[in-house]
């Protein structure tokens, strides 16, 4: 049955918005894939064993199919969810092989587990996980993303556990707060086999219930089994094979993940493994994906160098409590390693840290980093990876023709990084929710290990043997025609068309060391009138406001301190004031930036009118 709890008085009514937290990722197969497999490796059974995981598309019979979904109908329609009268459904099922499956206590008379309980936090945490470590997830909120992908914001899990060798199954739908006559329910239900919100597990329905939908879990084969009912058209064996390789190419190439895709509407099946994933790689059109310009065959095969390589460079850091690369930590071996870099050839680095958590004792840990210098390509091909998964919102290398990789495993380093990640885990941001407080020193070391490959390629490339006259011409010059004056003198600068008058400025910026003012013109009277300040660090190429990201600054941050004289702040937010002119004179000044970047500042005047 599917049973939803009705709200009494002094319940709130909240509608579910969690699954918003991965809008980043650019369709539901990339969410359902890096959520999927991420639990996946996360419940390996042995520490040497490789996960399999299956993505299948199949169809059913509808008639059948409804036994599944007849309680479930009026809570669909209370929440205006319509489906489509069609005699076969569509069905995504998940399926992996050599994990736990979900362990744990769950519910028992009525009493929730005192203790960590996997099977008990699937069900029924949400925004809240115990995962530390090697574990990717952090934030209990990545199973939103199997409700998102169907229509009906519904599905089934069956488990097999490996603690006792229980098999379980139960249903969950994320829908919203709704009425049904006069009662008013929860926006959660379950699929449970009783009152008491019990998990099936009479070997009957069991039975039948993997029999309809073509499961293959024999007994004691331990791990967990996904079943997405009517998920929306977009999901297909081509893009989730596409995600897989996207978000999971290093754990497949380093043996620690093997993934099936079967289609049954048009009759394929793949197998992505070490030994087959660059050939099927090169099958794939990437041409509507981020991998559009990058040359895949050179960056799997450079990964898969890396993993294999033997030969490893140590990084010496004298202070771990304040870490920085320099030339003295590659020691007498720079000059080799430089020579080697800027001839192309593959070099692996292992880099120290020493971490601490609150009120804990320092931990030492390390990362690698990969690189490989190849002039034939335009802009780098970087990845950041922690446990198998890759951090794939992190560019930092720019217009440089470098492969990069970072890799982060130990223990150690993989918590501390995974504390710092967005709910989607494609970024390392210092300001989520809960990390400085977490960690001594967070920002500093999380700055370190973000930098590393960045900082460690600027040591070792060489600067260009010929002159390159135009290689600053984006930077520093400002294109000017020459012309004829009327007088005859040759000018400097050409007129605007006639009917066109030059913009007045009435203000002028100058940067200080670490900030900037803004002043009016000298003998300019205008008040009453707003400005938009935009500020980014400036970058080698490209456009540094477009660039910009949070975790380079936030404006609203405790350490930028204004100073203003004749203006007033209107909005701060991010990289962005809006300030309002109130007298003929004044002076807005921030500081509080980086002292070793350079800042862009760009200022323009807005309507009162307009939507900031």
């Amino acid at each position: 049955m599917w049973k939803f709890k009705q709200i009494e008085i002094g319940d709130p009514e909240r509608d579910p918005h969690e699954a918003e937290f991965f809008n980043r990722l650019s369709d539901y197969n990339e969410a359902i894939v890096r959520e999927v497999i991420q639990n996946s490796l996360d419940a390996k059974l042995e520490p040497n064993e490789i996960v399999k995981v299956v993505f299948k598309i199949s169809n059913v019979e509808r008639s059948k199919f409804e036994k599944y979904l007849a309680d479930l109908h009026p809570h669909l329609s209370a929440c205006d969810i319509e489906i489509e009268e069609n005699e076969i459904a569509k069905i995504l099922i998940i399926e992996d092989l050599g994990t736990t499956g979900l362990d744990g206590k769950n519910i028992e008379n009525g009493i929730r587990p005192s203790s960590r309980s996997n099977f008990y936090d699937f069900w029924w945490c949400e925004g809240k996980s115990y995962k530390t470590g090697k574990e990717g997830g952090r934030w209990g909120l990545g199973k939103t993303t199997f409700h998102k992908a169907s229509k009906i914001g519904s599905f089934w899990g069956l488990t097999i556990r490996s603690d006792d060798e229980k098999e379980l199954l139960m249903g969950k739908a994320l829908l919203k707060t709704h009425r049904i006559e006069n009662k008013v329910y929860n926006y959660a239900g379950y699929f449970v086999s009783d009152d008491m919100y019990n998990p099936i597990n009479k070997i009957d329905k069991l039975e039948e219930f993997k029999s309809f939908f073509g499961l293959k879990r024999k007994d004691g084969e331990y791990g967990l089994s996904l079943i997405i009912p009517l998920p929306f058209e977009d999901i297909n064996s081509d893009s989730i094979i596409k995600s897989t390789i996207i978000h999971y190419f290093y754990a497949i190439l380093n043996e620690l993940l093997i993934v099936e895709v079967i289609d049954k509407e048009s009759n394929t099946k793949y197998r992505l493994d070490s030994d087959n994933l660059i050939n099927i790689s090169l099958k794939m059109d990437w041409a509507d994906t981020i991998w559009k310009d990058y040359n895949v065959k050179e960056f799997l095969s450079f990964t898969n160098s890396s993993i294999k390589t033997k030969t490893i460079n140590n990084i010496n850091i004298d202070d771990l409590y304040n870490p920085k690369l320099s030339e003295d930590c590659l020691g007498d071996n720079l000059s080799n390693l430089k020579n080697n870099f800027n001839t192309g050839e593959l070099l692996a680095f292992t880099i120290p840290i020493v971490l601490k958590k609150k009120n804990q004792r320092k931990e030492h840990s390390y990362f690698n980093i990969y690189i490989q210098k190849d002039r034939n390509i335009e802009r780098s091909e970087e990845f950041y990876v922690r446990s198998g998964i890759i951090i794939s919102d992190i560019k930092l290398l720019g217009n440089r023709s470098v492969r990069g990789l970072l890799v982060a495993e130990d223990k150690t380093i993989t918590n501390f990084l995974g504390d710092s990640e967005t709910p989607a885990h494609t970024e390392w941001n210092e300001r989520t929710e809960g990390f400085r407080q977490k960690h001594d020193y967070a920002v500093r070391f999380l700055r370190f290990i973000r930098n590393s490959m960045k900082d460690l390629v600027s040591l070792l490339d060489f600067a260009p043997k010929n002159v390159q006259e135009d290689f600053l011409k984006n930077v520093f010059s400002i294109q000017r025609e020459r012309m004829m004056q009327k007088d005859g003198r040759e000018g400097s600068g050409k007129q605007p068309p006639e009917g066109i008058e030059r913009k007045k400025i009435y203000y002028y910026v100058n940067k200080s060391k670490t900030g900037f003012m803004l002043k009016n013109k000298t003998g300019v009277n205008k008040k009453d009138y707003q400005i938009k300040i935009v500020v980014a660090y400036d970058v080698p190429s490209g456009n540094p406001f477009k660039q910009y990201h949070p975790f380079d600054f936030n404006l609203s941050a405790k350490e930028f301190k204004i100073k203003k004289k004749g203006c007033k702040v209107l909005l701060i937010e991010n990289n962005i004031y809006i300030i309002e002119i109130k007298k003929n004179q004044f002076e807005f000044s921030v500081n509080g930036f980086d002292p070793n970047r350079d800042i862009i500042v760009k200022i323009e005047e807005v309507k009162n009118d307009s939507t900031i």
